[in-house]
C-alpha cells in the first residue's frame, strides 16, 4: 500500500550561508493526501511520481521533477506564493525532447500568477521557457535567445503587430 500524508504540514526550510535546504521526498506512488507542504528558501520537494497535495505554500523553494516519457507533475488545490521565484530542478529522462512542452505543475489558482514567478535550470544548453494554460504550468526548452525573444514578445508586443522574433 502507498504511504499517505494526512493531517500534517510538511515544511522544508532553506539552508544557511548558501547551503542546501531541507528536503521532502515522495517516492513510489506515495500519496500527498490532505497535507499542505511549505517550501522556504532552498527547501526542496522531490517527487519521483506525480503527486497531488492539498496546498503548496512557497517563500522560494525548489521542486525536483523528471521530464521525458515519464514526466512527474505536482498538482495542488491551492498555491500560495509569499515570495518568488519557485525554482524547478529539472532532470532529463528517457524521451526528453527539446521544444516539447511538458506539463509540470497544476493549481486551481495558477492564473493568479505569471510565468515570472517560476524559474528552472537549463538542460542540454537549452533554457526553460514557461507557459501557463488555464490551471497548468508547462515548460519547454529552447535556445536561450529564442526563449528570451518569446517572453519579450508575449509581454510587449501590441495586439496585431508582428514580432521580429522567429
Amino acid at each position: 500500500a502507498a504511504c499517505r500524508a494526512d493531517a500534517v504540514t510538511l515544511v522544508a526550510t532553506g539552508g544557511t550561508k548558501g547551503g542546501a535546504g531541507r528536503q521532502i521526498a515522495f517516492y513510489d506512488k506515495a500519496d500527498g493526501g490532505t497535507c499542505p507542504i511549505q517550501l522556504d528558501g532552498t527547501g526542496t520537494l522531490n517527487i519521483s511520481d506525480s503527486l497531488t497535495i492539498n496546498e503548496l505554500i512557497c517563500s522560494g523553494g525548489v521542486i525536483t521533477t523528471s521530464l521525458g516519457e515519464y514526466t512527474t507533475r505536482l498538482q495542488t488545490h491551492s498555491l500560495q506564493m509569499q515570495a518568488s521565484p519557485l525554482m524547478f530542478k529539472f532532470v532529463a529522462g528517457d524521451g526528453f525532447e527539446p521544444e516539447r512542452p511538458f506539463a509540470i505543475f497544476a493549481a486551481k489558482n495558477l492564473s493568479d500568477y505569471s510565468t515570472d514567478h517560476f524559474k528552472g535550470n537549463s538542460l542540454h544548453d537549452l533554457s526553460p521557457d514557461f507557459r501557463i494554460e488555464g490551471d497548468m504550468l508547462l515548460v519547454r526548452f529552447m535556445e536561450q535567445s529564442r526563449s528570451r525573444c518569446r517572453r519579450d514578445r508575449a509581454q510587449r508586443a501590441p495586439a496585431g503587430i508582428a514580432s521580429l522574433c522567429t
